[in-house]
């Protein structure tokens, strides 16, 4: 193993990946905050884009991490360019040109798998990045870009993303940091392409096998949310949200969402590490962030809470709200982003069809992206009715049932003793109650 670098990124180099031999900043030494467990990916290249910075996966085609700064400007035009509004532009995806063509998904790839709930996922959120329209396009490389769940895109992860923009208008606050990522599934999952409608016959007439992508889709996606206080300057106040990559049906009706249930608590830091493979201290220090610590503490932690536990690495949640007020246009984008879920789990072409026409009564601005989901399912349901294969599922199995939010909380709490024991997906840790 060696290092080698190109333009702005580096790459951990292994034979199967190909070799760069550029120059780079010698003191750019990314790679030790993700060598957190022997697990981690070795392949992760450092992108530098304008407003935000990637940590991207050769080997899962999708960033791991993302890092972005909030402030007063976060989602505004510069004055001397003409305005930026999403409504009026056509979303153009494209693959980044700093990174080879065969580690990257394509416009195919998502298109083809949309009816199966796969989504482009900004990591840097294209509404927050309008400074002018290099800036803006950047944010729909596929080096941003993370296979979502279309529900969960559109509904929580969107909330949490606009909460995030709003930190910027408390004036309080400084140095906004906000670092989104994922967590990668341990096996890659295999997805039919259905193209349309007619079914393809091999000679014997059996019908044939369709094409299928293999994509990599994240069991969780997460955000570390930093700043600091004008108040206590010396602190450094963070908090970690986490989520299942699954649909969230929120109520589009209600006035104000809380994400406390999405928090990762202080003494289960440890384990967001273990399990994200990410040392905290060591990603705060690469941004320059000041970790200082107690005397003898910094080696003096349990196994499940974070090297960064006894230092003026405070959590915030009692410093400033972690909920969203649901203005008109929020709730409008849940109801929406609720009918994407309604289509794209039916589980008949009559129970489709049935929700596709209650759709079309809704009246929803860009209707287009609704009829595009209803031909895919349509097209999904008609090859899995007539070739009478068992239906596959890429987020609802994996995460439960899809119409319940029985599984809103990724902290699955089970109270039996003194301790809350808190179960995700292959991992387990327990904390005491404070």
């Amino acid at each position: 193993m060696y290092k080698s670098s190109i333009s702005n990124h580096t790459i951990l180099e292994y034979p199967e990946y190909p070799e760069y031999q550029n120059s780079i900043n010698d003191m750019l030494n990314f790679k030790s905050i993700f060598a957190h467990n022997r697990k981690s990916d070795k392949t992760i290249v450092f992108l530098k884009k304008t407003e935000f910075d990637i940590f991207y996966s050769y080997k899962c085609k999708y960033p791991l991490l993302v890092k972005e700064i909030i402030n007063p400007l976060t989602g505004k035009t510069d004055k001397n360019e003409e305005r930026i509004d999403r409504r009026n532009i056509i979303d153009e995806f494209k693959s980044d040109p700093e990174l080879p063509h065969q580690y990257q998904h394509t416009v195919n790839d998502y298109e083809n798998t949309k009816a199966y709930g796969v989504s482009y996922g900004h990591n840097a959120p294209a509404g927050q990045h309008k400074t002018n329209m290099t800036v803006y396009n950047e944010t729909f490389l596929f080096s941003n870009i993370t296979p979502q769940e279309s529900v969960f895109n559109s509904g929580l992860w969107a909330l949490l993303e606009n909460w995030c923009k709003l930190l910027a208008n408390n004036k309080h606050l400084y140095n906004i940091t906000i670092f989104t990522g994922s967590i990668p599934d341990r096996k890659n999952t295999d997805i039919p392409i259905h193209k349309d409608t007619s079914m393809d016959t091999s000679r014997d007439g059996s019908s044939s096998e369709p094409q299928k992508i293999n994509m990599n889709i994240p069991q969780k996606m997460f955000k570390i949310v930093c700043f600091q206080h004008i108040d206590k300057p010396k602190d450094i106040f963070m908090e970690i949200f986490i989520a299942n990559n699954a649909p969230y049906y929120i109520n589009p009706k209600t006035n104000t969402y809380k994400f406390n249930q999405f928090t990762v608590p202080l003494k289960a830091w440890g384990w967001f590490e273990n399990y994200s493979g990410i040392d905290i201290k060591k990603l705060l220090t690469f941004y320059s962030f000041t970790v200082n610590f107690t005397v003898n503490s910094e080696k003096s932690y349990h196994r499940n809470q974070s090297s960064i536990q006894n230092s003026n690495v405070k959590c915030f949640r009692d410093i400033i709200p972690i909920e969203i007020y649901l203005s008109i246009p929020l709730q409008l984008l849940m109801k929406k982003s609720n009918w994407f879920g309604y289509l794209l789990y039916a589980n008949t072409i009559q129970e489709l069809d049935k929700k596709w026409e209650e759709c079309k009564l809704q009246m929803f601005e860009n209707m287009h992206y609704y009829d595009n989901v209803y031909e895919c399912v349509k097209r999904k349901l008609l090859y899995e009715s007539q070739s009478k294969l068992h239906p596959i599922s890429v987020f609802t199995n994996k995460y439960g049932n899809k119409y319940s939010n029985k599984y809103n909380n990724p902290l699955s709490t089970t109270k039996k003793t003194s301790y809350k024991h808190h179960t995700f997906k292959h991992h387990t840790y327990k904390y005491k109650k404070l």
